[in-house]
């Protein structure tokens, strides 16, 4: 049941993104932010989401969740410095 979740996010995310590339009107400034959004929040239900259910199932804090959730983080901080240069 658990497994469910990031595959729906997955491919829910997957046909956003290959609706906006594959049709030629669907092609905007507005929808390219869309598939951005989509591209990140596939990633999140990729690679996060079964990181925490592994926690949640197991009990145990893994290293590789407290790896991805830093690494997420730090990106997410810096960004507004590099966009100030």
């Amino acid at each position: 049941m658990l497994l469910l979740l990031p595959l729906a996010g997955l491919m829910g995310n997957l046909m956003v993104i290959i609706a906006i590339a594959s049709v030629k009107k669907l092609q905007s400034n507005t929808n390219t932010i869309l598939s951005s959004l989509a591209t990140a929040d596939m990633l999140v239900s990729v690679l996060i989401m079964p990181l925490g259910m592994l926690q949640m199932v197991t009990g145990t804090r893994h290293n590789l969740l407290l790896i991805a959730t830093t690494l997420c983080v730090t990106t997410m901080c810096d960004m507004p410095q590099n966009r100030d240069v």
